[in-house]
């Protein structure tokens, strides 16, 4: 625990303590070092409302599950009063300052970077942002230069994470330095995201649910102008839709409304729910069928949410591995006969398709499985920050 108030106090005294415990690298895989290790993630704190934040907050619970002293700082809260979520509680930024590591998600205050240069804490850089996303992001913001942002983060810090194999393989051209980058897939809680627990009922089935933040890759509405030939196949099939901004109501709305009656989208829905629940997975139980939003098939938070909870997830592309429901983007045909099929093999063989969900999420999604290529890559950092200090 850090025993100063504000990030001025004591900084001499901290300085001298930090570098004699960096001048000693800790041994890999000694579980007595694990335990003392202290990670500081920063992020910010938009629970419900952002798969990054999402993505933190599992990383930090599964850490702390593993023995790790880790903490998650919201990067614009320097001390924060209610920001929490189970029994996970946002950290002051002066909570960083004897952290062993620093994990970037979102942001590090400025006055922390500043800080920085004389505490020499190592920088592990997770890219949550897509690359095709920041590459678009950086034609249609004219205020933010978003792909050199992102290609500045990885040529920065100690290390850099990608969280999609796309993305990995693109980084890997603009990178200067290639051992830098790694590549550990995207995970979630498996203590969160589980098959039993409370489920929401849904009036129409199969319940089809696309719940991804819309991005410049990712929204629903091919999943929404193809319903009506899923419909024609299987009346009772409804879409819902997740995360979506209240702003935009009345834009959505006007999707449904102003088609005409062959289209008839109003009638292709249930429900429309709007971004910032702190728990989705009760919806996830509830539904049949996750729609991967992504037009390429790439694997997102969705993804791992919905098989973790055993539902199968139609998607874009051939060449994806965790789902055989796969359709061609632009062919509604092709959509229509994805959801049929896994519909079908609902009916047919409800628990092998659960259990195949299950045994593929827990082998590829389950983050507790993944803490020790986390622990792996802040030892790594350390120890390369100790030799660059010596």
């Amino acid at each position: 625990m850090n025993e100063y108030k504000d990030i001025g106090d004591g900084i001499v005294d901290l300085l001298q303590e930090q570098a004699k415990k960096k001048s000693q690298p800790k041994e890999l895989g000694s579980v007595a070092d694990d335990t003392e290790l202290k990670v500081a993630h920063f992020t910010h704190w938009t629970p419900g409302l952002s798969g990054l934040a999402e993505a933190s907050i599992d990383l930090v619970n599964c850490e702390r599950r593993a023995g790790l002293n880790s903490i998650l700082i919201d990067a614009y809260t320097e001390n924060p009063t209610n920001l929490k979520q189970g029994d996970l509680v946002a950290s002051p930024w002066s909570e960083a300052i004897d952290a062993d590591v620093w994990v970037l998600h979102k942001m590090i205050p400025p006055e922390l970077m500043e800080k920085n240069k004389e505490l020499k804490i190592p920088i592990v850089a997770v890219l949550h942002g897509t690359v095709q996303d920041m590459f678009i992001q950086n034609f249609l913001d004219e205020q933010t230069d978003w792909w050199n942002i992102q290609i500045n983060l990885m040529n920065t810090y100690d290390a850099s994470v990608c969280v999609c194999p796309y993305d990995y393989e693109v980084n890997r051209l603009y990178i200067k330095d290639e051992s830098k980058l790694f590549y550990i897939r995207e995970a979630v809680d498996p203590q969160r995201f589980t098959p039993e627990g409370s489920k929401f009922e849904f009036r129409f089935h199969p319940a089809l649910i696309a719940k991804d933040t819309i991005r410049t890759h990712k929204y629903p509405f091919f999943a929404l102008w193809s319903m009506p030939k899923v419909v024609q196949r299987i009346p009772d099939a409804r879409l819902n839709l997740f995360c979506l901004h209240l702003v935009d109501m009345c834009k959505w709305r006007n999707f449904f409304l102003r088609s005409n009656e062959k289209g008839n989208l109003r009638g292709t829905i249930e429900t429309l729910n709007m971004i910032g629940y702190y728990d989705i997975t009760p919806f996830i139980r509830g539904s049949d069928i996750t729609i991967n939003s992504d037009y390429l098939g790439g694997q997102s938070r969705t993804v791992p949410e919905s098989m973790m909870c055993g539902k199968p997830v139609v998607a874009a592309g051939r060449h994806n591995d965790y789902t055989k429901y796969t359709f061609d983007f632009g062919d509604s045909d092709s959509f229509a006969d994805a959801i049929e099929s896994c519909w079908n093999d609902l009916l047919n063989e409800p628990n092998e398709v659960r259990e195949t969900c299950l045994h593929f999420a827990d082998e590829h999604f389950n983050l507790e499985k993944k803490i020790p290529k986390w622990l792996n890559l802040y030892h790594k950092v350390i120890e390369n920050g100790s030799k660059n200090r010596s």
